[in-house]
C-alpha cells in the first residue's frame, strides 16, 4: 500500500481534530461522571469505523488472481475476470491513501481502486499473469 505524504499529514491534522482531542473531552466527561457529548461520541466512533473499513490494505498476486483486501474487504479476482487496468491520479476514494492509483475492472463492470507501493512492478507481474487485459494511462 502506497501513502502519500502530504496525505498522510492531511489525515494526521484531521485525527487530531475529530479524533484525539473528542476522545479526551470524553475521557474527562466520563471521569467526571458527567454526560458525554454526543459530537465526541460520533466523531470517536466515525473514526473507528473509518479505520476498520480501510486498514489493513494489501494487494497480492497468487496464482489464480489478484487478492485485494481493504479493511474488513476481501476480494479475490480471477485473471480471466480482469479486463483493464488503468492509472488514475485522483483524489476520488478515501478508502484508498495515494492519487497514484490503479483501477482494476473486471468483465461483469465491477471496478477495484488499488495503491500498490510498487505500482509499475505490480504492472509488470499483473500483465505477465493476465496479458489479456487493455492497460490504459501510465501504468502501461
Amino acid at each position: 500500500m502506497k501513502i502519500d505524504r502530504w496525505l498522510a499529514i492531511l489525515l494526521g491534522i484531521a485525527a487530531l481534530l475529530t479524533f484525539i482531542v473528542p476522545s479526551v473531552n470524553l475521557v474527562k466527561a466520563l471521569m467526571r461522571h458527567d454526560a458525554p457529548s454526543l459530537h465526541a461520541v460520533f466523531c470517536v466512533a466515525a473514526w473507528i469505523v473509518a479505520l476498520a473499513a480501510s486498514l489493513p490494505q494489501y494487494y497480492v498476486l497468487e496464482d489464480e488472481g489478484v487478492l485485494v483486501r481493504q479493511g474488513w474487504r476481501k476480494v479475490f479476482i480471477p485473471y480471466p475476470l480482469l479486463q483493464a487496468a488503468k492509472s488514475v491520479h485522483q483524489s476520488w476514494s478515501a478508502a484508498v491513501y495515494s492519487v497514484d492509483r490503479i483501477l482494476l475492472t473486471t468483465c461483469d463492470g465491477h471496478e477495484h481502486l488499488i495503491a500498490p507501493k510498487d505500482g509499475p512492478g505490480f504492472m509488470r507481474e499483473l500483465m505477465s499473469r493476465s496479458p489479456h487485459i487493455v492497460v490504459t494511462g501510465d501504468a502501461q
